[in-house]
């Protein structure tokens, strides 16, 4: 039914089989492969820069290196059946300002949070999304809200190291959970039924934008500090940014926002596992059962899904 219903709306139908359902949630598992890598980025751009001008100029890198493929491609993704620009610039214009809250809300928080409590307090989103699907009439099977909660502890056991109250880079940190939750949902909405290609440029250009204009407002740049950082510009822009956040399109096509949310919370996961290969940090018992319970809850649901569908 809902590959029918988006065969109408002018939109891809996933592919048959087990093999073609389980393609949504491996381009997923890959968006949370290369968030998970990008939160070193963050920080070092940030050691720099201020919020907005690092958002700022990965947002435009990010847009240069989407562009080209999405306009060159853009001819021949309309004879398979894509839909017209004007449907495609609604859902990106959206998803655009969702994002560009979300990540905004995220960079500022980084700038006083611990990464461990960084990564647990964005993880929230697997909470957030769910709760908000319900809000919106899409609630979420029993399996589904299991999974969340065994996901809460994983990430609390990876991440959360106690000690000290909240303090103003976890609340914003927190708001960003929320906001990600709605960017989720958001996705999901627009996904099946236009050219995800476009959506997922669109949604950077409009990212890009509010954040020069928020960098000039609120921010003094300074183009030499810019310069000086061009690496995780340029790494964060490419990578988390135009090719993560396009994955995430593409395999939230028909994918239940909850499940989606599960499978990429498993950048928490990676952060920690690509922390120890590159920046050799240990992890210790607890931190290696929690990235356990998050891996076998997002698999759950993924699975749980595909066996419904």
């Amino acid at each position: 039914m809902i590959d029918t219903q988006r065969q109408a709306l002018g939109g891809p139908a996933r592919p048959p089989g087990v093999m073609g359902r389980l393609r949504g949630p491996a381009l997923l598992l890959a968006t949370a492969a290369i968030w998970g890598t990008g939160f070193v980025a963050q920080r070092m751009g940030i050691r720099q820069l201020g919020p907005l001008t690092f958002g700022a100029a990965r947002f435009v890198v990010a847009s240069v290196a989407l562009g080209i493929p999405a306009l060159l491609l853009r001819g021949s993704r309309r004879d398979s059946g894509a839909l017209t620009l004007r449907q495609s610039l609604r859902g990106g214009v959206a998803c655009g300002l969702i994002l560009f809250a979300a990540s905004t809300a995220q960079q500022v928080g980084l700038v006083t949070a611990s990464a461990g409590k960084a990564g647990f307090l964005t993880a929230l989103y697997i909470v957030a999304t769910p709760l908000l699907g319900t809000m919106l009439g899409k609630p979420s099977s029993k399996t589904i809200w299991g999974a969340v909660a065994l996901a809460l502890v994983g990430m609390a056991l990876l991440c959360w190291r106690g000690g000290g109250g909240l303090e103003s880079g976890d609340a914003w940190l927190i708001l960003c959970a929320v906001i990600f939750a709605a960017h989720i949902q958001a996705v999901s909405r627009f996904a099946g039924s236009v050219d995800n290609l476009l959506l997922s440029w669109i949604q950077t250009a409009v990212c890009a934008l509010c954040a020069i204009v928020g960098m000039f407002i609120v921010e003094s740049p300074v183009w030499s500090d810019i310069a000086a950082s061009w690496r995780p510009i340029v790494y964060g822009g490419v990578f988390p940014i135009g090719i993560a956040y396009t994955l995430q399109v593409f395999g939230q096509r028909g994918a239940h926002p909850a499940v989606a949310s599960l499978v990429m919370s498993l950048e928490a996961v990676f952060a920690a596992v690509f922390g120890r290969i590159i920046l050799n940090e240990v992890m210790d018992g607890r931190q290696m059962a929690g990235a356990a319970l998050v891996f076998v809850a997002s698999t759950a649901a993924a699975w749980a899904e595909v066996d419904n569908d």
